[in-house]
């Protein structure tokens, strides 16, 4: 009698049993009914104007959408699956089917891709990882529905969640924008992308003039890089300064009344600037 008693002081309600009632009593959703699709699978819309989310049925995390025109178009993270990266398009964000698999050659475990359309073609960011490397990868095509372009290692090993960026000028980058507050040129395969980052930040807030000359910033070997300034290549090392940078008009202005128009500047030598002409 105490054991029966010391029981009902520890259930103060009857429990129910496992099963639809069950699932009916504690689900507070289980009254509502989705649609279902051609194989049974649950569907968002209606019929009647309304739709239940999620709008997605089953495991699709890491959405990344961009809109052309009327349309929308969707890839998820897709893992180890290959052909991986299928593109969704939708005319009302409740109704999506399945358009291709972008992404055909195995590159690695993807995760958190970035789908993006500049002028009139689209790039999708693709961060993947194998266990012998890790990287961002991009690919490309002209229509949606491809075909679409080999995965192109821009060799960033450190970076995650890849976006796509445009300066005002509207020039492409893809960059990490939770490690970089500024809009910058196309950085191409820059080592220590960090400092190259933040010295185009100081550029653009200094000297404007400069900055908007400045076309692409590519790597040279381990600790180099060369910047296209207009017609101009500089050739620096990773961690050139802005004051260093700010050798480059005196040294054109005097070549200028010289008559000469180098190809490249180097400013790799400390309080030296080498010319090269043509």
């Amino acid at each position: 009698m105490m054991a029966a008693s010391g029981a009902a002081a520890f259930l103060p309600r009857p429990i129910i049993a496992q099963g639809s009632r069950a699932s009916s009593s504690l689900d507070p959703y289980a009254y509502m009914r989705w649609g279902r699709g051609f194989e049974g699978q649950r569907k968002a819309d209606l019929g009647n104007g309304t739709f239940l989310n999620p709008v997605f049925a089953g495991d699709h995390p890491d959405p990344s959408l961009v809109r052309d025109g009327d349309d929308y178009y969707l890839t998820f993270s897709s893992f180890d699956a290959y052909p991986g990266l299928v593109i969704w398009h939708s005319r009302d964000l409740v109704n999506w089917r399945p358009v291709t698999a972008a992404l055909k050659t195995p590159i690695g475990s993807v995760w958190a891709p970035g789908l993006a359309k500049h002028g009139s073609r689209f790039y999708c960011y693709i961060p993947a990882r194998t266990p012998a490397k890790r990287s961002i990868y991009v690919i490309h095509a002209e229509r949606i529905e491809g075909p679409w372009s080999e995965p192109v290692d821009l060799k960033l090993a450190n970076h995650i969640d890849p976006d796509h960026a445009v300066d005002e000028r509207g020039r492409r980058l893809p960059l990490d924008p939770s490690k970089t507050p500024v809009d910058a040129p196309v950085v191409t395969a820059a080592p220590r992308d960090t400092l190259v980052y933040h010295l185009l930040g100081e550029m653009q807030r200094e000297a404007p003039a400069l900055y908007a000359r400045l076309s692409s910033i590519r790597a040279a070997g381990a600790d180099e890089i060369v910047l296209q300034i207009a017609d101009l290549s500089v050739r620096a090392m990773t961690n050139v300064t802005l004051a260093r940078l700010g050798d480059i008009d005196p040294v054109q202005r005097d070549l200028a009344r010289r008559q000469l128009r180098p190809t490249e500047l180097d400013l790799r030598y400390r309080d030296q600037v080498i010319a090269r002409l043509p």
